[in-house]
């Protein structure tokens, strides 16, 4: 079963620790990124500016220490394999 942003996003707190750096608006950012959504797709689904979602990637990639968007979705994916399935 193919996981959703949805799934991501529903995290709980603590269900891993280096998502908890990241605020709800910053997991859902990152849910998207996981989804392979562009800056500008991301802008559109959340209706906030291309600017405002380059500045959620930049620091969802600071507060990680990553420094491309394949190493946030490979983390979120990681963090997503220990949750019961649906």
């Amino acid at each position: 079963m193919t996981r959703t942003g949805a799934d991501i996003r529903a995290l709980p707190p603590g269900a891993d620790a280096s998502l908890d750096r990241l605020s709800p608006r910053e997991r859902e950012v990152a849910a998207l990124v996981t989804l392979g959504l562009s800056d500008r797709e991301i802008s559109d689904r959340l209706v906030i500016s291309r600017r405002t979602a380059e500045s959620h990637v930049a620091h969802i990639l600071a507060k990680l220490g990553f420094t491309s968007r394949v190493q946030v979705a490979a983390h979120m994916t990681r963090c997503l394999e220990g949750l019961p399935k649906r």
